[in-house]
């Protein structure tokens, strides 16, 4: 793609796509993660959010239902100056696009990274989260980044080296959390030879598995809609409700009830 990624261009681009392979009329959703600019695209584009946006007024003309279905957490204030010269305007008139429809394996990402700062305004989860997750990631520093030999010396005592979070990809950091529970007897020593702080028992070592047992459900679902084969949009529901089911289940937590509650309200709210 030429250009900003602005929203105007994306949505041009991809009806040149969908015209240049005929499949206009056949398209009946398009998927994209949750950027700012690919929302917005469909929110001024799409076909559907046009028909709705009639709906809301056709239905009633009293205003408090009509703003009942505003969001006021994502209203975007424009200058009206701005809007007159907006250009996009007339391209609104030239083409529609199909209905649109959020990823869901970022969507759960965006869950699993983001809305868990919730549970941070709990004093106790956030200092001890701090504490024993920044003791995690000078353990994942010394492997990756710091030295060969505190790379070898981990491989030596697992047999193995340690999973590391890439990024890009919360799963990741599930990972490598639950590697460090598995082998947690084992880590004691490795951070004793590298002059690591130790994870400390019992807290500690509690806080890290209640924290593996909270976000599992979350992590098995990414790994499910995330997948290559065998999985459609049938998927979706059934998996949703199991994540959903597996939290309100989710009993004697000394540490993570606050990170419960987290999920459960940013699932809702997504």
């Amino acid at each position: 793609m030429i250009g900003h990624h602005s929203y105007d261009n994306i949505a041009e681009n991809i009806d040149k796509v969908l015209n240049e392979f005929n499949i206009q009329n056949k398209t009946t959703l398009v998927v994209t993660d949750n950027a700012s600019n690919f929302v917005k695209a469909f929110r001024v584009f799409s076909i559907e959010n046009e028909t709705e946006a009639d709906h809301t007024i056709e239905v009633s003309d009293d205003m408090d239902t009509v703003e009942s279905d505003i969001d006021p957490t994502n209203i975007e204030i424009i200058e009206l100056t701005n809007v007159l010269e907006s250009p996009s305007l007339e391209k609104s008139l030239d083409f529609s696009l199909p209905p649109h429809q959020r990823c869901v394996a970022h969507t759960l990402n965006l869950i699993a990274v983001n809305d868990i700062r919730e549970a941070e305004k709990d004093v106790t989860y956030r200092l001890m989260s701090k504490r024993v997750f920044g003791k995690c990631q000078k353990l994942f520093n010394k492997q990756n980044h710091q030295s060969t030999l505190c790379a070898d010396q981990i491989k030596k005592y697992l047999g193995r080296y340690l999973i590391t979070p890439n990024a890009t990809r919360w799963n990741s950091f599930y990972d490598a959390i639950k590697c460090v529970v598995n082998h947690i007897e084992k880590i004691e020593i490795i951070c004793i030879e590298l002059q690591l702080p130790i994870i400390s028992k019992p807290r500690e070592v509690t806080f890290l598995t209640e924290y593996c047992k909270v976000m599992k459900p979350i992590a098995q679902a990414l790994d499910i809609l995330q997948g290559d084969k065998h999985v459609s949009l049938g998927f979706l529901l059934p998996t949703i409700s199991i994540i959903n089911k597996s939290l309100n289940e989710m009993k004697d937590l000394s540490y993570c009830r606050p990170l419960v509650n987290a999920l459960k309200k940013g699932t809702n709210k997504r």
